[in-house]
């Protein structure tokens, strides 16, 4: 690529799109939306790789909790009654002595939650405001960076990240725009001496 942009967005997720639409409002602004990769296939299949690291986890997720009163001790692990049989993998039911129609024991609900387990959560905070990234979302240290996702929360929101990474999004278009000159179409905050800040 041998043309020359004003911006570069890396990623084309919520705050990525919503960053890269406010600042391409005006129109002498030349704007670059870089994603990774290619088109997912059809069919997705598990690498290998994955296999392997769910047979021997490396990594705690702590998806566990503190042991509940009334619960016999147990951490949030828990199975609800229903009408299929519970499909155990043969490592798992040959480790635990299990036999399909049996109950299962906690040991083997671990094993299953340790190997199996997924989290359906987005990733945050991890480019905390204050820590990473200055409250302007400046990567601290690095000059002409900054990191505008989910990201950046100091703390993970009790709904879904997908509005808060919209809106993380629209302030961070607006103070690139006021950082550089660039003319939106309209601001949600309010715009003083060259800073963008939300009124109170």
């Amino acid at each position: 690529m041998s043309e020359v942009f004003d911006f570069v967005v890396v990623g084309g997720g919520s705050a990525g799109a919503v960053i890269a639409a406010r600042l391409s409002e005006d129109r002498t602004c030349r704007v670059a939306l870089l994603e990774a990769g290619e088109r997912p296939p059809e069919v997705e299949l598990m690498p290998v790789a994955c296999a392997a690291m769910q047979l021997r986890p490396a990594t705690d997720w702590m998806y566990t909790a503190d042991p509940a009163p009334g619960a016999r001790g147990r951490r949030a692990l828990a199975v609800e009654p229903h009408d299929r049989p519970l499909m155990v993998p043969p490592f798992l039911a040959q480790k635990h002595g299990y036999r399909e129609g049996t109950t299962p024991s906690d040991a083997l609900l671990e094993d299953l939650a340790l190997h199996f387990s997924i989290t359906v959560y987005h990733l945050t905070c991890t480019c905390r405001i204050g820590s990473v990234v200055d409250p302007r979302l400046r990567v601290v240290g690095v000059e002409k960076l900054r990191v505008a996702d989910a990201s950046v929360m100091p703390n993970v929101v009790s709904g879904n990240t997908n509005a808060a990474s919209i809106m993380i999004g629209e302030k961070a278009a607006e103070m690139v725009a006021a950082d550089h000159g660039v003319k939106l179409a309209e601001f949600v905050g309010v715009q003083t001496a060259g800073r963008v800040g939300f009124q109170s």
